[in-house]
């Protein structure tokens, strides 16, 4: 909610029935209408109530409804008088109270342990990732077969990744078969040349050229699936989704009481979903895209059909 002081007011009326309460009404009050909060307020003026030792309480009363609603019963605030002097100030403390109750109804559910410790272990990985992300190209050329192989070196001279063959072959690590070849496999990997960086000699192996890289976009949105929060599965009409505590993995049960298991890999050029059914879950039924799999879910005819690999 914004700040209520001082708002551009609209008026409305609109018909009230609460039985059973002592201010009961069935007659058109004026209310103020926050549009941008999605409620209508409407005050009443100051009513005396008795109280049961005799005497009376001066209190304001304010009903709320969403705006969209026609009528609300039931919904409504009792202002302390001696608190509330007037009708405007009656709607900024009813603002503020309603703001209190949906921003606590709007708060996410407390994470169990088990979520913290996930939690934890990915913001560990994230960081291990982050000390090793490999910053330098290395394309070694054998001078005996003249074959090319892409190394992805850390600031640590660490080496993380699985050297990748070269396509061709190449004189030298200075080739620009080879540099071209290093260039494609650099972009399919998640990495690119370094602005203003150029391929140069190594400085104590002849048949070794190095190249400053720097993380592509897609890697970087890699990196945010890896180690964020797990992905959203949509709900599918009578099939039951829960996920296990493996990361990664979901327990499927389909209307018609069959078992599966979904399975989520990220990858750089596209996250890879699969549903695996049979004895131990090991008959793959689909992989692909998250929408490719959850028609299977959503057609649970198409999951007993030949299985498939898109």
């Amino acid at each position: 909610m914004t700040d209520p002081t001082g708002p551009t007011l609209t008026k409305k009326t609109r018909a009230f029935v609460t039985p059973g309460c002592p201010f009961d009404t069935t007659e058109d009050v004026t209310g103020h209408d926050f549009e941008a909060h999605g409620v209508t307020l409407f005050v009443h003026t100051m009513l005396s109530l008795p109280l049961s030792g005799g005497g009376m309480r001066r209190r304001w009363v304010v009903r709320y409804a969403k705006t969209t609603a026609t009528t609300k019963a039931g919904t409504f605030l009792v202002l302390r008088a001696d608190n509330v002097t007037s009708r405007t100030e009656a709607v900024a403390v009813a603002v503020r109270r309603i703001k209190v109750q949906q921003e606590a109804e709007a708060a996410p559910a407390p994470r169990t342990a088990a979520e913290q410790a996930e939690d934890q272990a990915c913001e560990r990985d994230r960081k291990a990732e982050e000390r090793t992300r490999p910053t330098s190209a290395h394309v070694h050329v054998s001078p005996l077969s003249g074959r090319a192989t892409l190394h992805l070196i850390g600031t640590d001279g660490g080496q993380n990744h699985a050297p990748i063959k070269l396509d061709g072959n190449h004189r030298s690590p200075q080739d620009t078969g080879a540099h071209a070849a290093a260039i494609t496999a650099l972009g399919q990997a998640g990495f690119r040349c370094a602005p203003g960086a150029y391929w140069r000699q190594h400085a104590t192996q002849q048949d070794m050229a190095v190249l400053a890289i720097v993380p592509t976009r897609a890697y970087l949105a890699y990196n945010e699936r890896r180690f964020g929060p797990r992905p959203v599965i949509p709900a599918v009409a009578d099939t039951t989704i829960k996920a296990r505590p493996q990361r990664g993995w979901w327990d499927v049960v389909t209307a018609d009481g069959e078992r599966y298991a979904l399975t989520w890999s990220p990858q750089i050029t596209g996250d890879r979903w699969t549903l695996w059914g049979g004895p131990q879950y090991t008959q793959l039924i689909r992989s692909g895209s998250q929408n490719k799999v959850l028609f299977v879910l959503k057609h649970p005819a198409h999951a007993r059909a030949t299985c498939t690999r898109d």
